[in-house]
């Protein structure tokens, strides 16, 4: 299966994801802050990275715009629960999109609509 790189700084976000993407075959690197997670793109390949928006150290459309400049090709899918308020998971998926992420996922996602996401980018990076 695929090499994917999970970026978020919420422990328990990045378990459930592991959780559904190891279930489903595929081997997942872990990072729990933006920074990390660009070092790690920087130096090993992915097929796919997915990345928390909303996070202290980096935010996700930072790292969306540090992985667009060196690997424009990079499929990356964005996910946040947009903070406080549900509309502002809009606004920032929106943002996300518009600055590159390939697919978007409001926070809580089911393990289908993740797995269908993966999927989705995947068929892309295939010849």
């Amino acid at each position: 299966m695929a090499r994917i790189l999970v970026i978020d700084d919420d422990r328990l976000a990045r378990y459930t994801i592991l959780q559904f993407l190891d279930g489903a075959g595929h081997e997942v690197v872990e990072a729990s802050s933006g920074r990390l997670g660009v070092s790690h793109h920087q130096s090993q390949n992915f097929e796919l990275v997915i990345t928390d928006i909303v996070m202290p150290d980096m935010e996700g459309i930072a790292v969306i715009r540090e992985i667009r400049k060196t690997r424009p090709d990079q499929q990356i899918i964005a996910v946040t629960g947009g903070g406080a308020t549900g509309r502002g998971a809009v606004l920032f998926l929106r943002f996300a999109q518009e600055l590159g992420a390939d697919r978007v996922l409001k926070k809580p996602f089911t393990e289908e609509d993740l797995l269908a996401c993966v999927d989705a980018c995947l068929s892309i990076v295939e010849p």
